[in-house]
């Protein structure tokens, strides 16, 4: 699975709930959940289906991850920052500010070359 997006931690998350299902049988573990790439960036749901992540790709070609949830009404709100449980299930509480900023640029980058 090459349009995986993969974390520091080694957790992964792919495009769609089926490619989670079959990766309980390839070697490298489970997926942690899904992504789906958006109009601002590329939204990251748990296994539950449940939006936690968002990396950040604007127009002003800034990359950056904010922790997200949804509301009861059913939009998404977006953090400033994230959270330290996401920053642990993420793999980012052992990355500095920069590195946090080159894995998002990167991961946007693997999106962006794997749709050419």
């Amino acid at each position: 699975m090459t349009d995986r997006l993969t974390f520091p931690n080694g957790t992964y998350y792919v495009p769609k709930p089926r490619d989670v299902v079959n990766s309980l049988f390839i070697p490298g573990g489970t997926a942690s959940g899904t992504y789906r790439k958006g109009p601002g960036g590329v939204t990251l749901f748990n296994l539950q289906g449940e939006p936690f992540a968002f990396i950040v790709d604007n127009r002003q070609s800034d990359n950056f991850i904010v922790s997200c949830s949804r509301l009861e009404d059913g939009r998404v709100r977006y953090m400033f920052s994230t959270t330290n449980q996401d920053e642990r299930a993420l793999g980012l509480d052992q990355l500095g500010y920069m590195a946090e900023i080159e894995l998002a640029r990167r991961l946007i980058h693997q999106l962006k070359e794997a749709q050419q």
